[in-house]
């Protein structure tokens, strides 16, 4: 009943994302360790488009998922796994500080 729910309320892909400009500190934002699930089969954000993301950053890691936009209901699992992935790299990088 749940999945229904979120899957129900998920839009199509905005015609601006991505290609705003985010005003930050670059120094500090590139010292941040950033991770992509890319998933295959999104019909809200496309593949194409999550491919420019990626061309545009540096990601540590990017995982990938053949899934629709929603891994965490059709995958979650490795969903799950994916994102413990993320938090011991994460975690192990503050040790080591």
């Amino acid at each position: 009943k749940q999945a229904r729910k979120a899957i129900r309320s998920m839009v199509s892909e905005p015609v601006r994302i991505g290609n705003d400009t985010l005003n930050h500190d670059k120094i500090l934002f590139q010292s941040i360790p950033k991770f992509y699930i890319k998933t295959t089969q999104d019909k809200i954000i496309s593949p194409a488009t999550q491919d420019k993301y990626i061309a545009r950053e540096k990601f540590q890691n990017i995982y990938t998922m053949n899934t629709s936009h929603s891994p965490f209901v059709s995958q979650p699992r490795k969903l799950g796994q994916n994102l413990a992935s993320i938090a011991d790299f994460v975690s192990h990088s503050w040790q080591q500080e």
